[in-house]
């Protein structure tokens, strides 16, 4: 995993919302038999639960979201908003909603390298120019480590602030168990599938994907990647 002399602890990313003196934070684990960054991509590109999840996480919507990709320094932000969405009826029913209400529903991804991702979903009743400004949002998390080139270590997390009390405790379990479900028997023989399609040894680049629009948000972490990568390469090489 790396020369441990060279790990320094002010670079892991701070993550406020799992800090559990002041969040309930409900975790689960997987192991993925995919290499970690097709794991990140899946994250970064969230237009994939209208289809790959239609009957959990996702809805019709995909035509009519608004997509940006920032970045900041080494981080990336994909951010994902869908307008005058239906849940699903899954949805609707654990989120205690009048089946049939529209909702303007957004799913911003905050991706630190090498893998580490905060998701906040959120939504608001449909209308309101601002959404997030006025509505409310729950708190993903989702850390990819890689055990090889093609197996990766899959933590999930999900947390509600304490001031929820024994409620927010009870939902943050609830959360994770629904969500393993879509995530072990629909991502992971996904992305098992592409890792068997593109072998062992494929470099991603050298295979030339078709890129569409939006693979933008991880095709730019993917370039962060590979700079940051490259540098450490040429320092251990100028150091030896």
């Amino acid at each position: 995993m790396g020369d441990a002399e060279r790990a320094d602890e002010t670079l892991i990313p701070c993550f406020e919302r799992m800090a559990p003196d002041e969040w309930f934070v409900g975790k689960d684990y997987l192991h993925v038999l995919s290499n970690y960054q097709l794991d990140v991509d899946n994250i970064m590109d969230l237009s994939h639960i209208d289809y790959l999840h239609s009957g959990t996480l996702g809805s019709p919507g995909s035509e009519s979201a608004e997509t940006e990709v920032r970045q900041e320094g080494d981080t990336v932000y994909s951010l994902r908003l869908v307008r005058n969405e239906r849940l699903s009826p899954e949805l609707e029913k654990r989120n205690g909603v009048e089946p049939g209400s529209r909702f303007d529903r957004w799913l911003d991804v905050r991706w630190e390298p090498p893998g580490v991702m905060e998701l906040i979903v959120g939504r608001a009743p449909t209308g309101n120019p601002e959404p997030r400004n006025v509505g409310n949002a729950m708190y993903f998390f989702h850390l990819f480590t890689p055990e090889s080139e093609t197996t990766t270590h899959y933590w999930f997390a999900v947390s509600k602030h304490k001031s929820g009390g024994e409620a927010a405790k009870e939902a943050v379990s609830s959360d994770i168990q629904f969500l393993k479900k879509p995530f072990e028997t629909e991502d992971l023989p996904m992305l098992e599938a592409q890792q068997r399609t593109m072998g062992c040894d494929a470099d991603f680049w050298e295979l030339k994907p078709v890129l569409l629009s939006v693979d933008g948000p991880g095709v730019r972490a993917r370039r962060v990647l590979d700079a940051l990568i490259k540098a450490e390469q040429e320092a251990a090489e100028v150091g030896q």
